[in-house]
């Protein structure tokens, strides 16, 4: 898996020394899910059809979620191309 860190400044009073951003493990699928379902303004039900998932940590602690859904882009292809009816 690869993984990404970033040394950041924040703020000058505040530094974050590694942010790591990687895909998910098979095992962490249920904790990502029940995260997302826990703290996601609009609820979370599943992502549809192929998916990725991803999380952001700093010293080994989830900061925040990210997912991809192959559905929603086909859904945004439909909703650009004219209907032919």
């Amino acid at each position: 898996m690869s993984q990404v860190a970033f040394p950041t400044k924040l703020h000058k009073n505040s530094t974050i020394h590694h942010l790591v951003v990687r895909p998910i493990n098979i095992a962490e699928r249920s904790k990502w899910d029940t995260f997302m379902a826990k703290h996601h303004y609009l609820g979370f039900k599943s992502l549809v059809g192929k998916s990725i998932r991803y999380v952001a940590e700093i010293q080994g602690q989830w900061v925040a979620l990210l997912g991809w859904s192959a559905a929603a882009l086909i859904r945004l292809r439909r909703i650009k191309m004219p209907s032919t009816r």
